[in-house]
């Protein structure tokens, strides 16, 4: 298993140039097929609120938008052109059916979905569950990269956070083009040492064998809870260790679950620090 076909979903211009780059040192190491895709949006009305879009306004936007797009494939055109993989771009017209909709057609055929942390300050509205969405519906492996911060390696000191759910099962085996390949991986898991935590145990080394069977160089390593959530202790275990990649599973629960209790996922998501790749 590999990754042979890779999508990148480019939001914005302010992140571009740093999830291109990424995208790149991703797809050099597998020797992967990288796409790039901008969604260009549809002018949004509503009606009873504002006055009518004047047929300016709309040309005005549209070609705004339109610009947009065009410098994001200059910046994406500028980091493939030296690559020896092979790439190519689509722009994508979300005025009929919505940015996500359409992306969904360039997420469910690639091995591996990339795309940046939603910032609000920076993103459109159509935009802002993009990352979620790719993680509920995809059905693919998705990798995000933070907003903030530089980041020269992948995938050598993996970190895969560990509930013992089909989620966290799958996102072990979709990552394991990178786990293959790491210095090091360290299974982590977080509860008390009892018989409720059993099965954790238990299954966190099974899995530990299964990999290792795949040449990977596994740890297991346990943390009593603390004070903190789940997710803090996975994000402070990440940052103690040097974790260049966290993998864990994604949205393990309904988003009526999520509302009520809390959502580990969307608070790792909101406070990630390193590159996450979820699996749901």
């Amino acid at each position: 298993m590999t990754y042979k076909t890779i999508t990148l979903s480019l939001k914005n211009l302010e992140n571009a140039e740093r999830l291109c780059a990424y995208a790149c040192m991703v797809a050099r190491k597998f020797n992967a097929h990288l796409i790039g895709v901008h969604t260009i949006p549809a002018l949004e009305v509503y009606p009873g609120v504002l006055a009518p879009a004047s047929v300016s306004q709309m040309t005005g936007y549209a070609d705004k938008q339109k610009q947009i797009s065009a410098d994001i494939k200059k910046i994406f055109e500028h980091a493939v052109r030296a690559e020896d993989f092979v790439s190519e771009w689509r722009e994508v017209d979300a005025q009929y059916l919505g940015s996500e909709h359409q992306l969904m057609a360039d997420w469910i055929g690639a091995d591996l979905v990339i795309i940046g942390q939603s910032n609000p300050k920076r993103d459109r509205r159509d935009q802002r569950s993009h990352v979620e969405n790719a993680v509920r519906n995809s059905g693919r492996p998705v990798l995000v990269l933070p907003y903030a911060g530089k980041f020269e390696s992948i995938g050598e000191n993996i970190l895969l956070g560990w509930s013992g759910t089909r989620e966290s099962t799958r996102a072990a085996h979709d990552a394991l083009p990178f786990i293959k390949t790491a210095k090091a991986t360290q299974i982590f898991w977080v509860g008390k040492q009892d018989e409720r935590t059993h099965y954790l145990e238990q299954t966190a080394r099974e899995m530990a064998v299964g990999l290792d069977r795949h040449g990977a160089r596994v740890t297991v390593t346990h943390r009593e809870p603390g004070e903190i959530s789940i997710g803090d202790e996975l994000l402070n275990e990440a940052s103690d260790m040097g974790t260049d990649l966290i993998v864990t599973g994604g949205f393990g629960h309904s988003r009526v679950y999520d509302f009520v209790l809390g959502a580990t996922t969307s608070h790792i998501l909101k406070c990630m620090t390193v590159p996450i790749l979820f699996s749901h």
